[in-house]
């Protein structure tokens, strides 16, 4: 399991994922996305404590940003 803390308020990535992983927040609000250019209104919205997670396949590039007023973001990594 790998932890993602250094998560802002603009679009990061991308990471290029070297196996199946599935995403989910441990604190805060996180958008994650796998578009080149993705925007706040298509992406995946994954909270914290709402049991949100999202599945990605090995070779996806990930993109993510924070949401603002939600906490302090923390995304865990965890392989399928």
């Amino acid at each position: 399991m790998a932890r993602v803390s250094d998560i802002s308020n603009a679009w990061g990535g991308p990471v290029v994922l070297a196996s199946d992983e599935t995403w989910q927040a441990r604190s805060g609000w996180v958008l994650v996305s796998t578009e080149a250019n993705p925007d706040d209104d298509g992406a995946i919205l994954l909270r914290a404590g709402a049991g949100d997670s999202y599945d990605f396949i090995s070779g996806a590039s990930v993109r993510y940003k924070a949401i603002d007023g939600q906490g302090i973001p923390h995304l865990v990594r965890m392989a399928r």
